[in-house]
C-alpha cells in the first residue's frame, strides 16, 4: 500500500468504498488487472487496500472534482467487470 501526504494546494481528497459481488472465483481472476489499473492510474495522494475478509476495499485519492475521481473508478476493472456490489464516492476532508 503506497501512502502520500495530502498538502493544502493538491486537488480535492476522495474516498472511494467498496463490497464486492459474491462471485469470489471471478474476482481472483480480475485481482491482478485491478491491482494493476490503480498503480498504473497512480491518482495523486493513492492509498487503498482490501478489507482483511476480502469482502471489498478502500481507496483515498485526490482529484480536481467529483466527476475527474468518477471517471478514474469507472475505469477500475472490477467496475468494468460487474463485480461490484455497491460503492461509495465522497469528498473527504481532513483538517
Amino acid at each position: 500500500m503506497k501512502v502520500n501526504t495530502h498538502s493544502q494546494d493538491s486537488a480535492n481528497l476522495f474516498v472511494y468504498f467498496y463490497f464486492n459481488r459474491n462471485d469470489p472465483e471471478k474476482i481472483r481472476q480480475i485481482v491482478p488487472a485491478h491491482i494493476k489499473y490503480w498503480k498504473t492510474a497512480n491518482p495523486k495522494d493513492y492509498s487503498g487496500g482490501p478489507f482483511r475478509d476480502r469482502t471489498g476495499g478502500l481507496i483515498s485519492f485526490a482529484a480536481s472534482n467529483l466527476e475527474e475521481a468518477t471517471k478514474i473508478i469507472l475505469n477500475d476493472p472490477f467496475i468494468q467487470e460487474d463485480l461490484i456490489e455497491q460503492k461509495w464516492i465522497k469528498e473527504w476532508i481532513l483538517d
